[in-house]
């Protein structure tokens, strides 16, 4: 069984993108906090499993393996949604629009900035 250290485990949490739409509850904070939290009281440069009875072993080695697959989109990959989940015959530009409504869009004085020349 593989020994996932705190290294390793910031490396995965690096990777899991940041929640625009919750940033009072973002995953990837949440994950390194915790982290941070369990290597304090356990020793940093420890592994997960080195202080733990055989029970907790388990799950922290099943965590790590939850946390890889999260990255790895592993189930978005193994179960993919149908183009009518997609795309529902109601509105079928339903969620492109939520998509759109998410992403920033420019000011006017960014605009003027631009052709202007301003910073």
């Amino acid at each position: 069984m593989q020994k996932p250290t705190y290294r390793e485990i910031l490396k995965l949490i690096k990777k899991i993108p940041d929640d625009i739409l919750r940033p009072h509850a973002n995953l990837k904070i949440i994950l390194r906090q915790r982290t941070y939290n369990y290597f304090k009281q356990n020793g940093k440069e420890k592994s997960i499993e080195s202080n733990d009875s055989a029970q907790n072993i388990n799950e922290s080695h099943d965590q790590y393996l939850a946390l890889q697959y999260l990255v790895s989109n592993k189930y978005k990959l193994k179960f993919p949604l149908s183009k009518k989940m997609l795309h529902p015959p109601r509105d079928p530009n339903y969620y492109q629009r939520i998509i759109e409504s998410i992403k920033p869009k420019p000011s006017l004085s960014s605009i003027f900035a631009k052709w202007f020349g301003f910073r």
